[in-house]
């Protein structure tokens, strides 16, 4: 666990805020509409990480890491 979303390696939040150039993200329909522009995107997209995950779910996640279960809907889940 970290405690910055740019501190994890794996999240595609440093390619969103325009810090690795490995352009490897589609732009998908949930993302684009944060805005007209990418600098918009970026602002609100930064605020919806910013805002975190609810205690209860939090607490999920973490037994969930500690059991090594996967979490995630059930295509998720099958395709991994």
């Amino acid at each position: 666990m970290v405690n910055e979303a740019k501190e994890y390696p794996w999240l595609s939040y440093l390619e969103r805020m325009g810090q690795l150039d490995n352009k490897m993200l589609g732009r998908d329909s949930c993302y684009l509409s944060l805005g007209a522009e990418e600098s918009q995107r970026m602002i609100r997209y930064d605020d919806f990480i910013r805002c975190g995950i609810s205690e209860s779910e939090q607490r999920l996640l973490k037994e969930a890491y500690r059991r090594n279960q996967l979490t995630g809907n059930s295509v998720f889940i099958d395709e991994i």
